[in-house]
């Protein structure tokens, strides 16, 4: 006789949130997410996956593409302890992650001058 071991599925409900990008862990497969909706004192790390998708103005992205400071909205599973991303979407606008270039100028160049 034999035992058969069942693992328990993951679990089905999907949960939302959003909030702004505040980590990006490259090595770890994690991103921290700060939550709008809790006056900017709390943050959620997720884990990705490579079933993950991350999304940029309709177009699949990878976790490289994502900026700090960027505002998200994601979707994402509980599995025990750990929260597992499902769907990261990144609408662009101007992000706050980004920095703006000066166009007004010839050459894009600063008026800015170095003092020697």
């Amino acid at each position: 006789m034999y035992s058969k071991t069942v693992q328990p599925l993951a679990s089905s409900k999907s949960y939302k949130l959003r909030g702004t990008l505040v980590a990006v862990d490259l090595v770890h497969h994690t991103i921290a997410i700060q939550l709008s909706e809790h006056g900017w004192k709390r943050a959620r790390r997720l884990m990705v996956t490579p079933e993950s998708e991350i999304l940029a103005r309709g177009e699949r992205k990878t976790l490289a593409d994502a900026l700090v400071g960027d505002r998200v909205h994601a979707h994402f599973t509980k599995d025990g302890d750990r929260a597992v991303l499902k769907r990261l979407h990144i609408p662009r606008g101007i992000a706050v992650g980004h920095v703006p270039q000066d166009k007004g100028l010839a050459g894009g160049e600063s008026e800015r001058k170095v003092e020697q």
